[in-house]
């Protein structure tokens, strides 16, 4: 899991997003500015036990960018997307739509050794490697969720997404859950 936070930092994407206010409804203000999170992500038919990790920074109370991803070995995905905070007539609930990308990361290494050439008796020494590929985006993203707060600060988020790219079998639907800590205020 320490991998997947290291290489967030590679997620690259476009995407945008919108929701229609209900006449009469609260909007549910996002008030920190950076929100954090882990749990658990996999999709529909697959294995449901990949660590998942988010970073949403909002730009105001119902617009901001998410970057999040999942590991499984040394390969995962990363999503870079809009995040769009609706209405909602309660304050504890907060529905949301996001649109975005979806790309792959793949992590490789190897330890130093060494190799003695029986027909010379010369030492050969391999020297340890790693490297990390993140490819462009392969996929739109699209989908929505509902952040539940538990406490001023500590929330859970409950999203689903389908990534629409032919390459991909047409569109797996993407299920996370994650527990989400926020840092700063939005003004």
């Amino acid at each position: 899991m320490t991998r997947l936070f290291r290489h967030l930092a590679f997620c690259s994407a476009l995407a945008g997003g919108f929701s229609a206010d209900t006449a009469g409804a609260q909007t549910v203000p996002t008030t920190h500015r950076v929100e954090a999170g882990i749990g658990l992500s996999g999709a529909i038919g697959g294995a449901f036990a990949e660590p998942y990790a988010t970073v949403r920074v909002n730009f105001t109370r119902s617009l901001g960018a998410d970057v999040s991803g999942n590991l499984a070995g040394d390969a995962g995905t990363y999503v870079l997307a809009v995040h769009y905070t609706g209405s909602s007539p309660s304050r504890r609930l907060a529905p949301y739509l996001t649109a975005g990308a979806v790309g792959t990361i793949e992590f490789h290494s190897g330890q130093a050794f060494s190799e003695r050439l029986r027909a010379t008796g010369d030492t050969l020494v391999h020297p340890a490697f790693s490297y990390t590929r993140v490819s462009a985006p392969l996929a739109a993203a699209l989908g929505g969720g509902v952040r539940v707060a538990l406490a001023p600060s500590v929330s859970l988020d409950l999203n689903g997404q389908v990534w629409l790219a032919p390459d991909l079998g047409g569109g797996p639907i993407v299920l996370t859950a994650a527990l989400v800590v926020g840092f700063g205020k939005v003004h």
